[in-house]
C-alpha cells in the first residue's frame, strides 16, 4: 500500500472547495474533481469513501478552523 501524499490531499480539497464555490452542490461530481486535479478518479476514493465523505470532510476541517479563530485569544475573565 503507498503511503498517502498530503500534498495531493490538499490538491483534492482545494479543488473541491473551489469546483463547490464554483458550480454547487448539485453540480459537483468525483469525475470533474479528479479531471481538475489531474488524477485519476481511483485515486480519490483511496482518500476519501464517496463524495459525501469528502464534503463532509472539508466541511469539519472548516468548521474546526472558524471555531479555533472565534476563540483564539478569548479568555473566560475577558469582559463582554
Amino acid at each position: 500500500m503507498r503511503p498517502r501524499d498530503n500534498a495531493k490531499l490538499d490538491k483534492i480539497k482545494s479543488h473541491a472547495i473551489s469546483s463547490i464555490v464554483k458550480e454547487g452542490f448539485d453540480q459537483f461530481s468525483i469525475q470533474k474533481l479528479a479531471k481538475a486535479c489531474s488524477i485519476s478518479v481511483g485515486t480519490i476514493y483511496i482518500y476519501f469513501k464517496d463524495k459525501e465523505s469528502l464534503i463532509s470532510t472539508i466541511a469539519q476541517e472548516v468548521s474546526d478552523a472558524y471555531y479555533q479563530a472565534m476563540l483564539k485569544n478569548f479568555s473566560p475573565d475577558m469582559d463582554l
